[in-house]
């Protein structure tokens, strides 16, 4: 491997030689960026756009004063034609959930039980460290 490295040969020559062959990916596409076609494209597309955005915000805040109000008056004359009351769920509520005390008696529960395990498990800890001085033995 070392004799091979040692074969290669660096050739600078190579850096000062220019070629003709311009390789710009917008040339190659065939897509003008900087040509003022290009700028009138993209500022007719921006226009379209702006056109449409206002065209659908008409549509939406405005009200169109042709034949539509003869279907809206037909929607909403078919909306109220259903002439049954309308039927409401009975609510169930459970009494320890719409208390409002559970989620701080939980919290509070759970702290109560976290400092439990700490005390739990420090006592075990001390209980080995004295056990290993208990353990000692002396000679």
């Amino acid at each position: 491997m070392e004799e091979q490295s040692q074969n290669i040969t660096i050739d600078p020559s190579v850096l000062n030689e220019r070629s003709n062959a311009y390789s710009s990916l917008t040339d190659i596409n065939g897509i003008d960026v900087f040509t003022n076609r290009y700028e009138a494209q993209v500022k007719e597309y921006n226009e379209n756009v702006q056109k449409e955005f206002m065209d659908l915000k008409n549509q939406v805040f405005f009200k169109q004063i042709d034949n539509e109000d003869s279907q809206y008056e037909e929607i909403k004359t078919q909306l109220f034609l259903n002439t049954q009351g309308q039927i409401l769920k009975e609510e169930v509520q459970n009494e320890i959930l719409t208390n409002g005390l559970t989620v701080p008696v939980m919290g509070i529960m759970t702290i109560i039980f976290m400092l439990f395990m700490v005390s739990y498990f420090g006592k075990k800890q001390s209980r080995k460290k004295l056990d290993a001085v208990d353990d000692f033995i002396y000679e």
